[in-house]
């Protein structure tokens, strides 16, 4: 790849290039800019160039939300680079749900992995599972984009080894591909209070408290010191029935995508 060369094939779709600092890994990027229907400039490419190479850019950042199908961004692409050598090295598994974050975050669980917690003036923001080479990244989207009602992103963010698909021919395949199932709701069962007695009733009140400030994982951490959460609460603990199907609205949005729709409430960025 050549940047010049990469701005002269683009020439007619490019509108303006920002130059930006090197990052943490000594890259300096351009990215390139152009005109949407209502006249507003977009980011849609970024170029990766070492900077004792300016003119050979060592990568590329696309987010696919910015084209209407993959054979679109695929035509985008191919002027920077034959397909086939295209190589995957991150891939973000996107869904959008109309679930207040709260709600998500006092069920959700991975189970071993590490939760982060993010608020602002009070109010939590996102909160992350994990670490990288993959993480999962949920945010209250409406807020972030001063949008009306509720809507929150469950982002799966992974690297390197794991990408599932490294050929960016293959991404196709990802409509097969159920990124979310390792994300487990949980809740408090519904329980006659008339069977609870005591150290039972205390118990569910305890927990529904913990739930609510900590989420299920961090609530599992606090209460499991001696690796007897199961034995103490497992029995007052379920699946939720109504928990979001994020793999089935995942799988049936990258079909839209993949056949030319417009990407929906899930995408991969």
């Amino acid at each position: 790849m050549n940047e010049k060369r990469v701005s002269d094939q683009l020439a007619g779709v490019i509108h303006h290039v920002e130059k930006r600092s090197p990052t943490n890994y000594h890259q300096s990027v351009s990215s390139l800019y152009r005109e949407t229907a209502g006249g507003e400039l977009e980011p849609f490419l970024d170029l990766y160039t070492d900077p004792f190479m300016p003119n050979i850019p060592t990568q590329i950042q696309v987010n696919p939300s910015r084209f209407g199908s993959f054979e679109e961004m695929s035509q985008i692409l191919s002027k920077v680079d034959n397909l086939e050598h295209l190589e995957v090295a991150r891939i973000d598994h996107c869904v959008d749900v109309e679930i207040p974050i709260e709600t998500i975050f006092q069920g959700a669980s991975w189970t071993r992995k590490r939760l982060r917690e993010k608020y602002s003036q009070g109010s939590m923001t996102g909160f992350y599972f994990g670490k990288h080479p993959e993480v999962l990244c949920v945010y209250d989207k409406a807020r972030k984009e001063k949008l009306d009602g509720v809507l929150t992103r469950l982002e799966l963010r992974q690297y390197q080894k794991k990408v599932p698909v490294k050929d960016y021919l293959r991404l196709p395949e990802l409509v097969h591909h159920e990124p979310f199932k390792i994300i487990k709701f949980q809740r408090v069962k519904d329980m006659d209070q008339g069977l609870l007695r005591g150290t039972g009733e205390f118990k569910i009140s305890l927990l529904k408290r913990w739930l609510q400030l900590y989420g299920f994982q961090g609530a599992f951490k606090k209460l499991n010191p001696n690796s007897n959460f199961n034995r103490d609460f497992g029995h007052f603990i379920e699946t939720d029935p109504a928990q979001p199907r994020l793999d089935e609205i995942y799988q049936n949005n990258l079909r839209q995508y993949f056949g030319g729709g417009q990407i929906g409430n899930t995408g991969t960025n």
